[in-house]
């Protein structure tokens, strides 16, 4: 429901089939310099269940801002 709903609204919409898959997308996006705008996660995904995907998804933001920061 909800990736119809985003993609009638011209979202371009990424599925993972659980944490793990939804981490990699990140993780893909942070190496090619195209960032989510959004992500959403259910909390009881396999794998990597939501919290822990969002955990590491959190690290993958602080390591860019720790080296935004050295840079300056």
């Amino acid at each position: 429901m909800i990736k119809f709903v985003l993609e009638k609204h011209d979202f371009n919409v990424v599925s993972a089939k659980n944490g793990y898959e939804a981490f990699q997308a990140v993780q893909d996006s942070f190496k090619s310099g195209k960032f989510f705008d959004l992500v959403i996660l259910d909390l009881n995904m396999p794998i990597t269940n939501g919290h822990e995907a969002c955990q590491q998804i959190i690290s993958l933001y602080s390591d860019l801002k720790n080296m935004n920061l050295e840079s300056e």
